[in-house]
């Protein structure tokens, strides 16, 4: 990182931290700096009463092979920050979680470019994604065609997954709430995975995870209306918004304005342009 950059990206967070400092934060760059430490959120998840998976964080060869030795050479890798790079051609490559076995792991190179997260490859029964918005917990089912899929998001780009809204023990409930509030988070889009033996393992949580796309599948779920609420109210806890639906702001003439604007004004024309939805 340039010395120019460091020196803009530490004003930003000093600016940030000094004003309006009786606002309430969705989240706090505190809050957002301690979840997105994934070994960090492990440890906390832990001591709010989830169950997590074995886990090595390592770029040593020897660790790595002896750690997917003891799972049966059935080990995921995923990154600690989401990353990815264009290839020649212009295609953009994301790096996602991988599954790795026996074969995948007998070059040191690949293993010695950079430290990794690595957990054995777990059989689920489903898997969750819990998004939390102030105090309140919508737990999403993700059905994937591939039940073995150990990414849903590249199946997602294929088409190949839903959502459907779920109910979940209290307890687990709970365990999210208070992890959120361990780590200082209003809203959060938590991962997690179910076994067969009704075990819920903590993969990870997300400080900034997108949540209207799920709204979009299941548009009785009232996530925007939420999240509105929350930001409008957030202290006193007094509705002092109209109830906002997604699926009715996309039909009303203030969102085609806004896409009239935005498609007028320099979104790229042509292919960026934005369709409202029929």
């Amino acid at each position: 990182m340039s010395t120019v950059k460091q020196q803009s990206m530490l004003f930003l967070a000093n600016l940030l931290s000094s004003i309006a400092e009786d606002a309430v934060w969705v989240n706090s760059l505190e809050s957002q700096r301690i979840a997105d430490q994934k070994l960090v959120s492990l440890s906390l998840a832990k001591e709010c009463g989830f169950s997590i998976p074995d886990t090595l964080a390592s770029n040593d060869p020897v660790r790595v092979r002896a750690f997917a030795e003891r799972h049966g050479w059935d080990v995921i890798a995923k990154n600690f920050v989401q990353g990815g790079w264009r290839t020649a051609d212009g295609n953009l490559v994301m790096m996602r979680t991988s599954r790795l076995d026996r074969n995948s792991l007998q070059g040191d190179g690949a293993i010695l470019k950079c430290p990794m997260i690595f957990q054995p490859y777990i059989r689920k029964e489903r898997e969750l994604r819990v998004t939390v918005i102030g105090n309140q917990v919508f737990p999403f089912s993700v059905v994937c065609n591939d039940t073995e899929t150990v990414d849903w998001r590249i199946d997602e780009a294929a088409g190949a997954v839903r959502f459907e809204p779920v109910s979940i023990p209290s307890a687990l409930e709970q365990a999210c709430l208070r992890l959120c509030r361990r780590v200082g988070l209003r809203f959060a889009a938590i991962d997690i995975l179910v076994l067969a033996d009704g075990t819920s393992l903590f993969l990870e949580v997300n400080e900034g995870g997108q949540f209207l796309w799920l709204e979009e599948a299941c548009p009785e779920v009232p996530l925007l209306d939420t999240f509105c609420h929350l930001l409008a109210t957030p202290i006193t806890g007094i509705r002092s918004v109209e109830p906002l639906y997604l699926r009715e702001f996309r039909s009303s003439t203030e969102w085609q304005e806004r896409l009239r604007v935005l498609n007028a004004g320099g979104t790229g024309g042509g292919d960026n342009k934005i369709v409202p939805e029929t």
